[in-house]
C-alpha cells in the first residue's frame, strides 16, 4: 500500500521591509539601484548647497548714522524668502514632494515605479518652471524694493537648485537599472511567465512517496 504525504517547512510570513530594500534574505537579490541612489545623494547635496547660498544680490546705497554716503553702494545677499513669500512656499512644498518621490521609487516594484517616475517627471517640470520664475523675480528686485536697490541679480542659489532637480530626474530615470556585478546573477525586473510580481514567495512544499 502506498500513499502520498506532504512535508512543509518555513514560515508563511511577508518579506520584511529591509529584505525588500536591500535584498532577499533567501535569494540574495539586490533591489536598490546603486546609480539611482548615487544620483539621489548628489541631488540632495546640490539642493542643500542651494539653501546655503544667496538667491538674490542687490546693490543699495551705502548709509551711515548721518544718512546716505554720497553715491556709494553696497551689495547685499538675500535668501529665497526675499524673492517672494508665496514662491518660497511653493518651492519648499515641491522640493519635499520631489525628494519623497525619488526615495519611494528606489524601493518600489516595477509597476509602481513607472507610475511614481511619471509623477516625478511632472513635478520636476513644474519645479523648473518655478525656478525660472524665481530667477526672473530676483532680477526685478523681488520683495526687496523697500530697500530701494539700484540694481538686482539672481544669486547662485536658484542655479544650483536647477542642477539638483535635473540630477533628481536622472535618479528617477535610472531607478530600474541594476548594473551587473561579477560573480552575481543579474536581477530581472519583469516577473517570469505565470508568476505575479506582487505576490510573495510561499513556503516550499515537498511530496514524499513511501516505497
Amino acid at each position: 500500500m502506498s500513499g502520498n504525504g506532504t512535508v512543509e517547512w518555513g514560515e508563511d510570513r511577508p518579506a520584511r521591509l529591509l529584505d525588500r530594500l536591500f535584498g532577499d534574505a533567501v535569494g540574495g537579490t539586490q533591489r536598490l539601484s546603486a546609480p539611482a541612489v548615487g544620483a539621489a545623494i548628489v541631488a540632495t547635496a546640490l539642493l542643500v548647497a542651494a539653501e546655503l547660498l544667496p538667491w538674490m544680490s542687490i546693490e543699495v546705497p551705502t548709509t551711515s548714522f548721518n544718512g546716505p554716503v554720497g553715491g556709494a553702494t553696497e551689495t547685499r545677499d538675500l535668501s529665497l524668502d526675499m524673492v517672494g513669500a508665496g514662491i518660497s512656499t511653493a518651492y519648499y512644498v515641491g522640493l519635499l514632494l520631489l525628494l519623497a518621490l525619488v526615495g519611494l521609487v528606489q524601493a518600489s516594484r516595477p509597476h509602481a515605479r513607472r507610475a511614481l517616475t511619471a509623477a516625478g517627471f511632472g513635478l520636476s517640470a513644474a519645479m523648473l518652471v518655478l525656478l525660472a520664475g524665481i530667477i526672473r523675480r530676483a532680477g526685478d528686485g523681488g520683495e526687496a524694493t523697500f530697500l530701494s536697490p539700484t540694481s538686482s541679480a539672481p544669486g547662485p542659489g536658484p542655479y544650483l537648485a536647477i542642477a539638483g532637480v535635473l540630477v533628481a530626474v536622472a535618479a528617477l530615470v535610472v531607478s530600474g537599472w541594476h548594473p551587473s556585478v561579477p560573480g552575481r546573477r543579474p536581477v530581472a525586473d519583469t516577473p517570469v511567465d505565470g508568476e505575479d510580481d506582487d505576490e510573495e514567495p510561499g513556503p516550499i512544499d515537498l511530496t514524499v512517496t513511501p516505497a
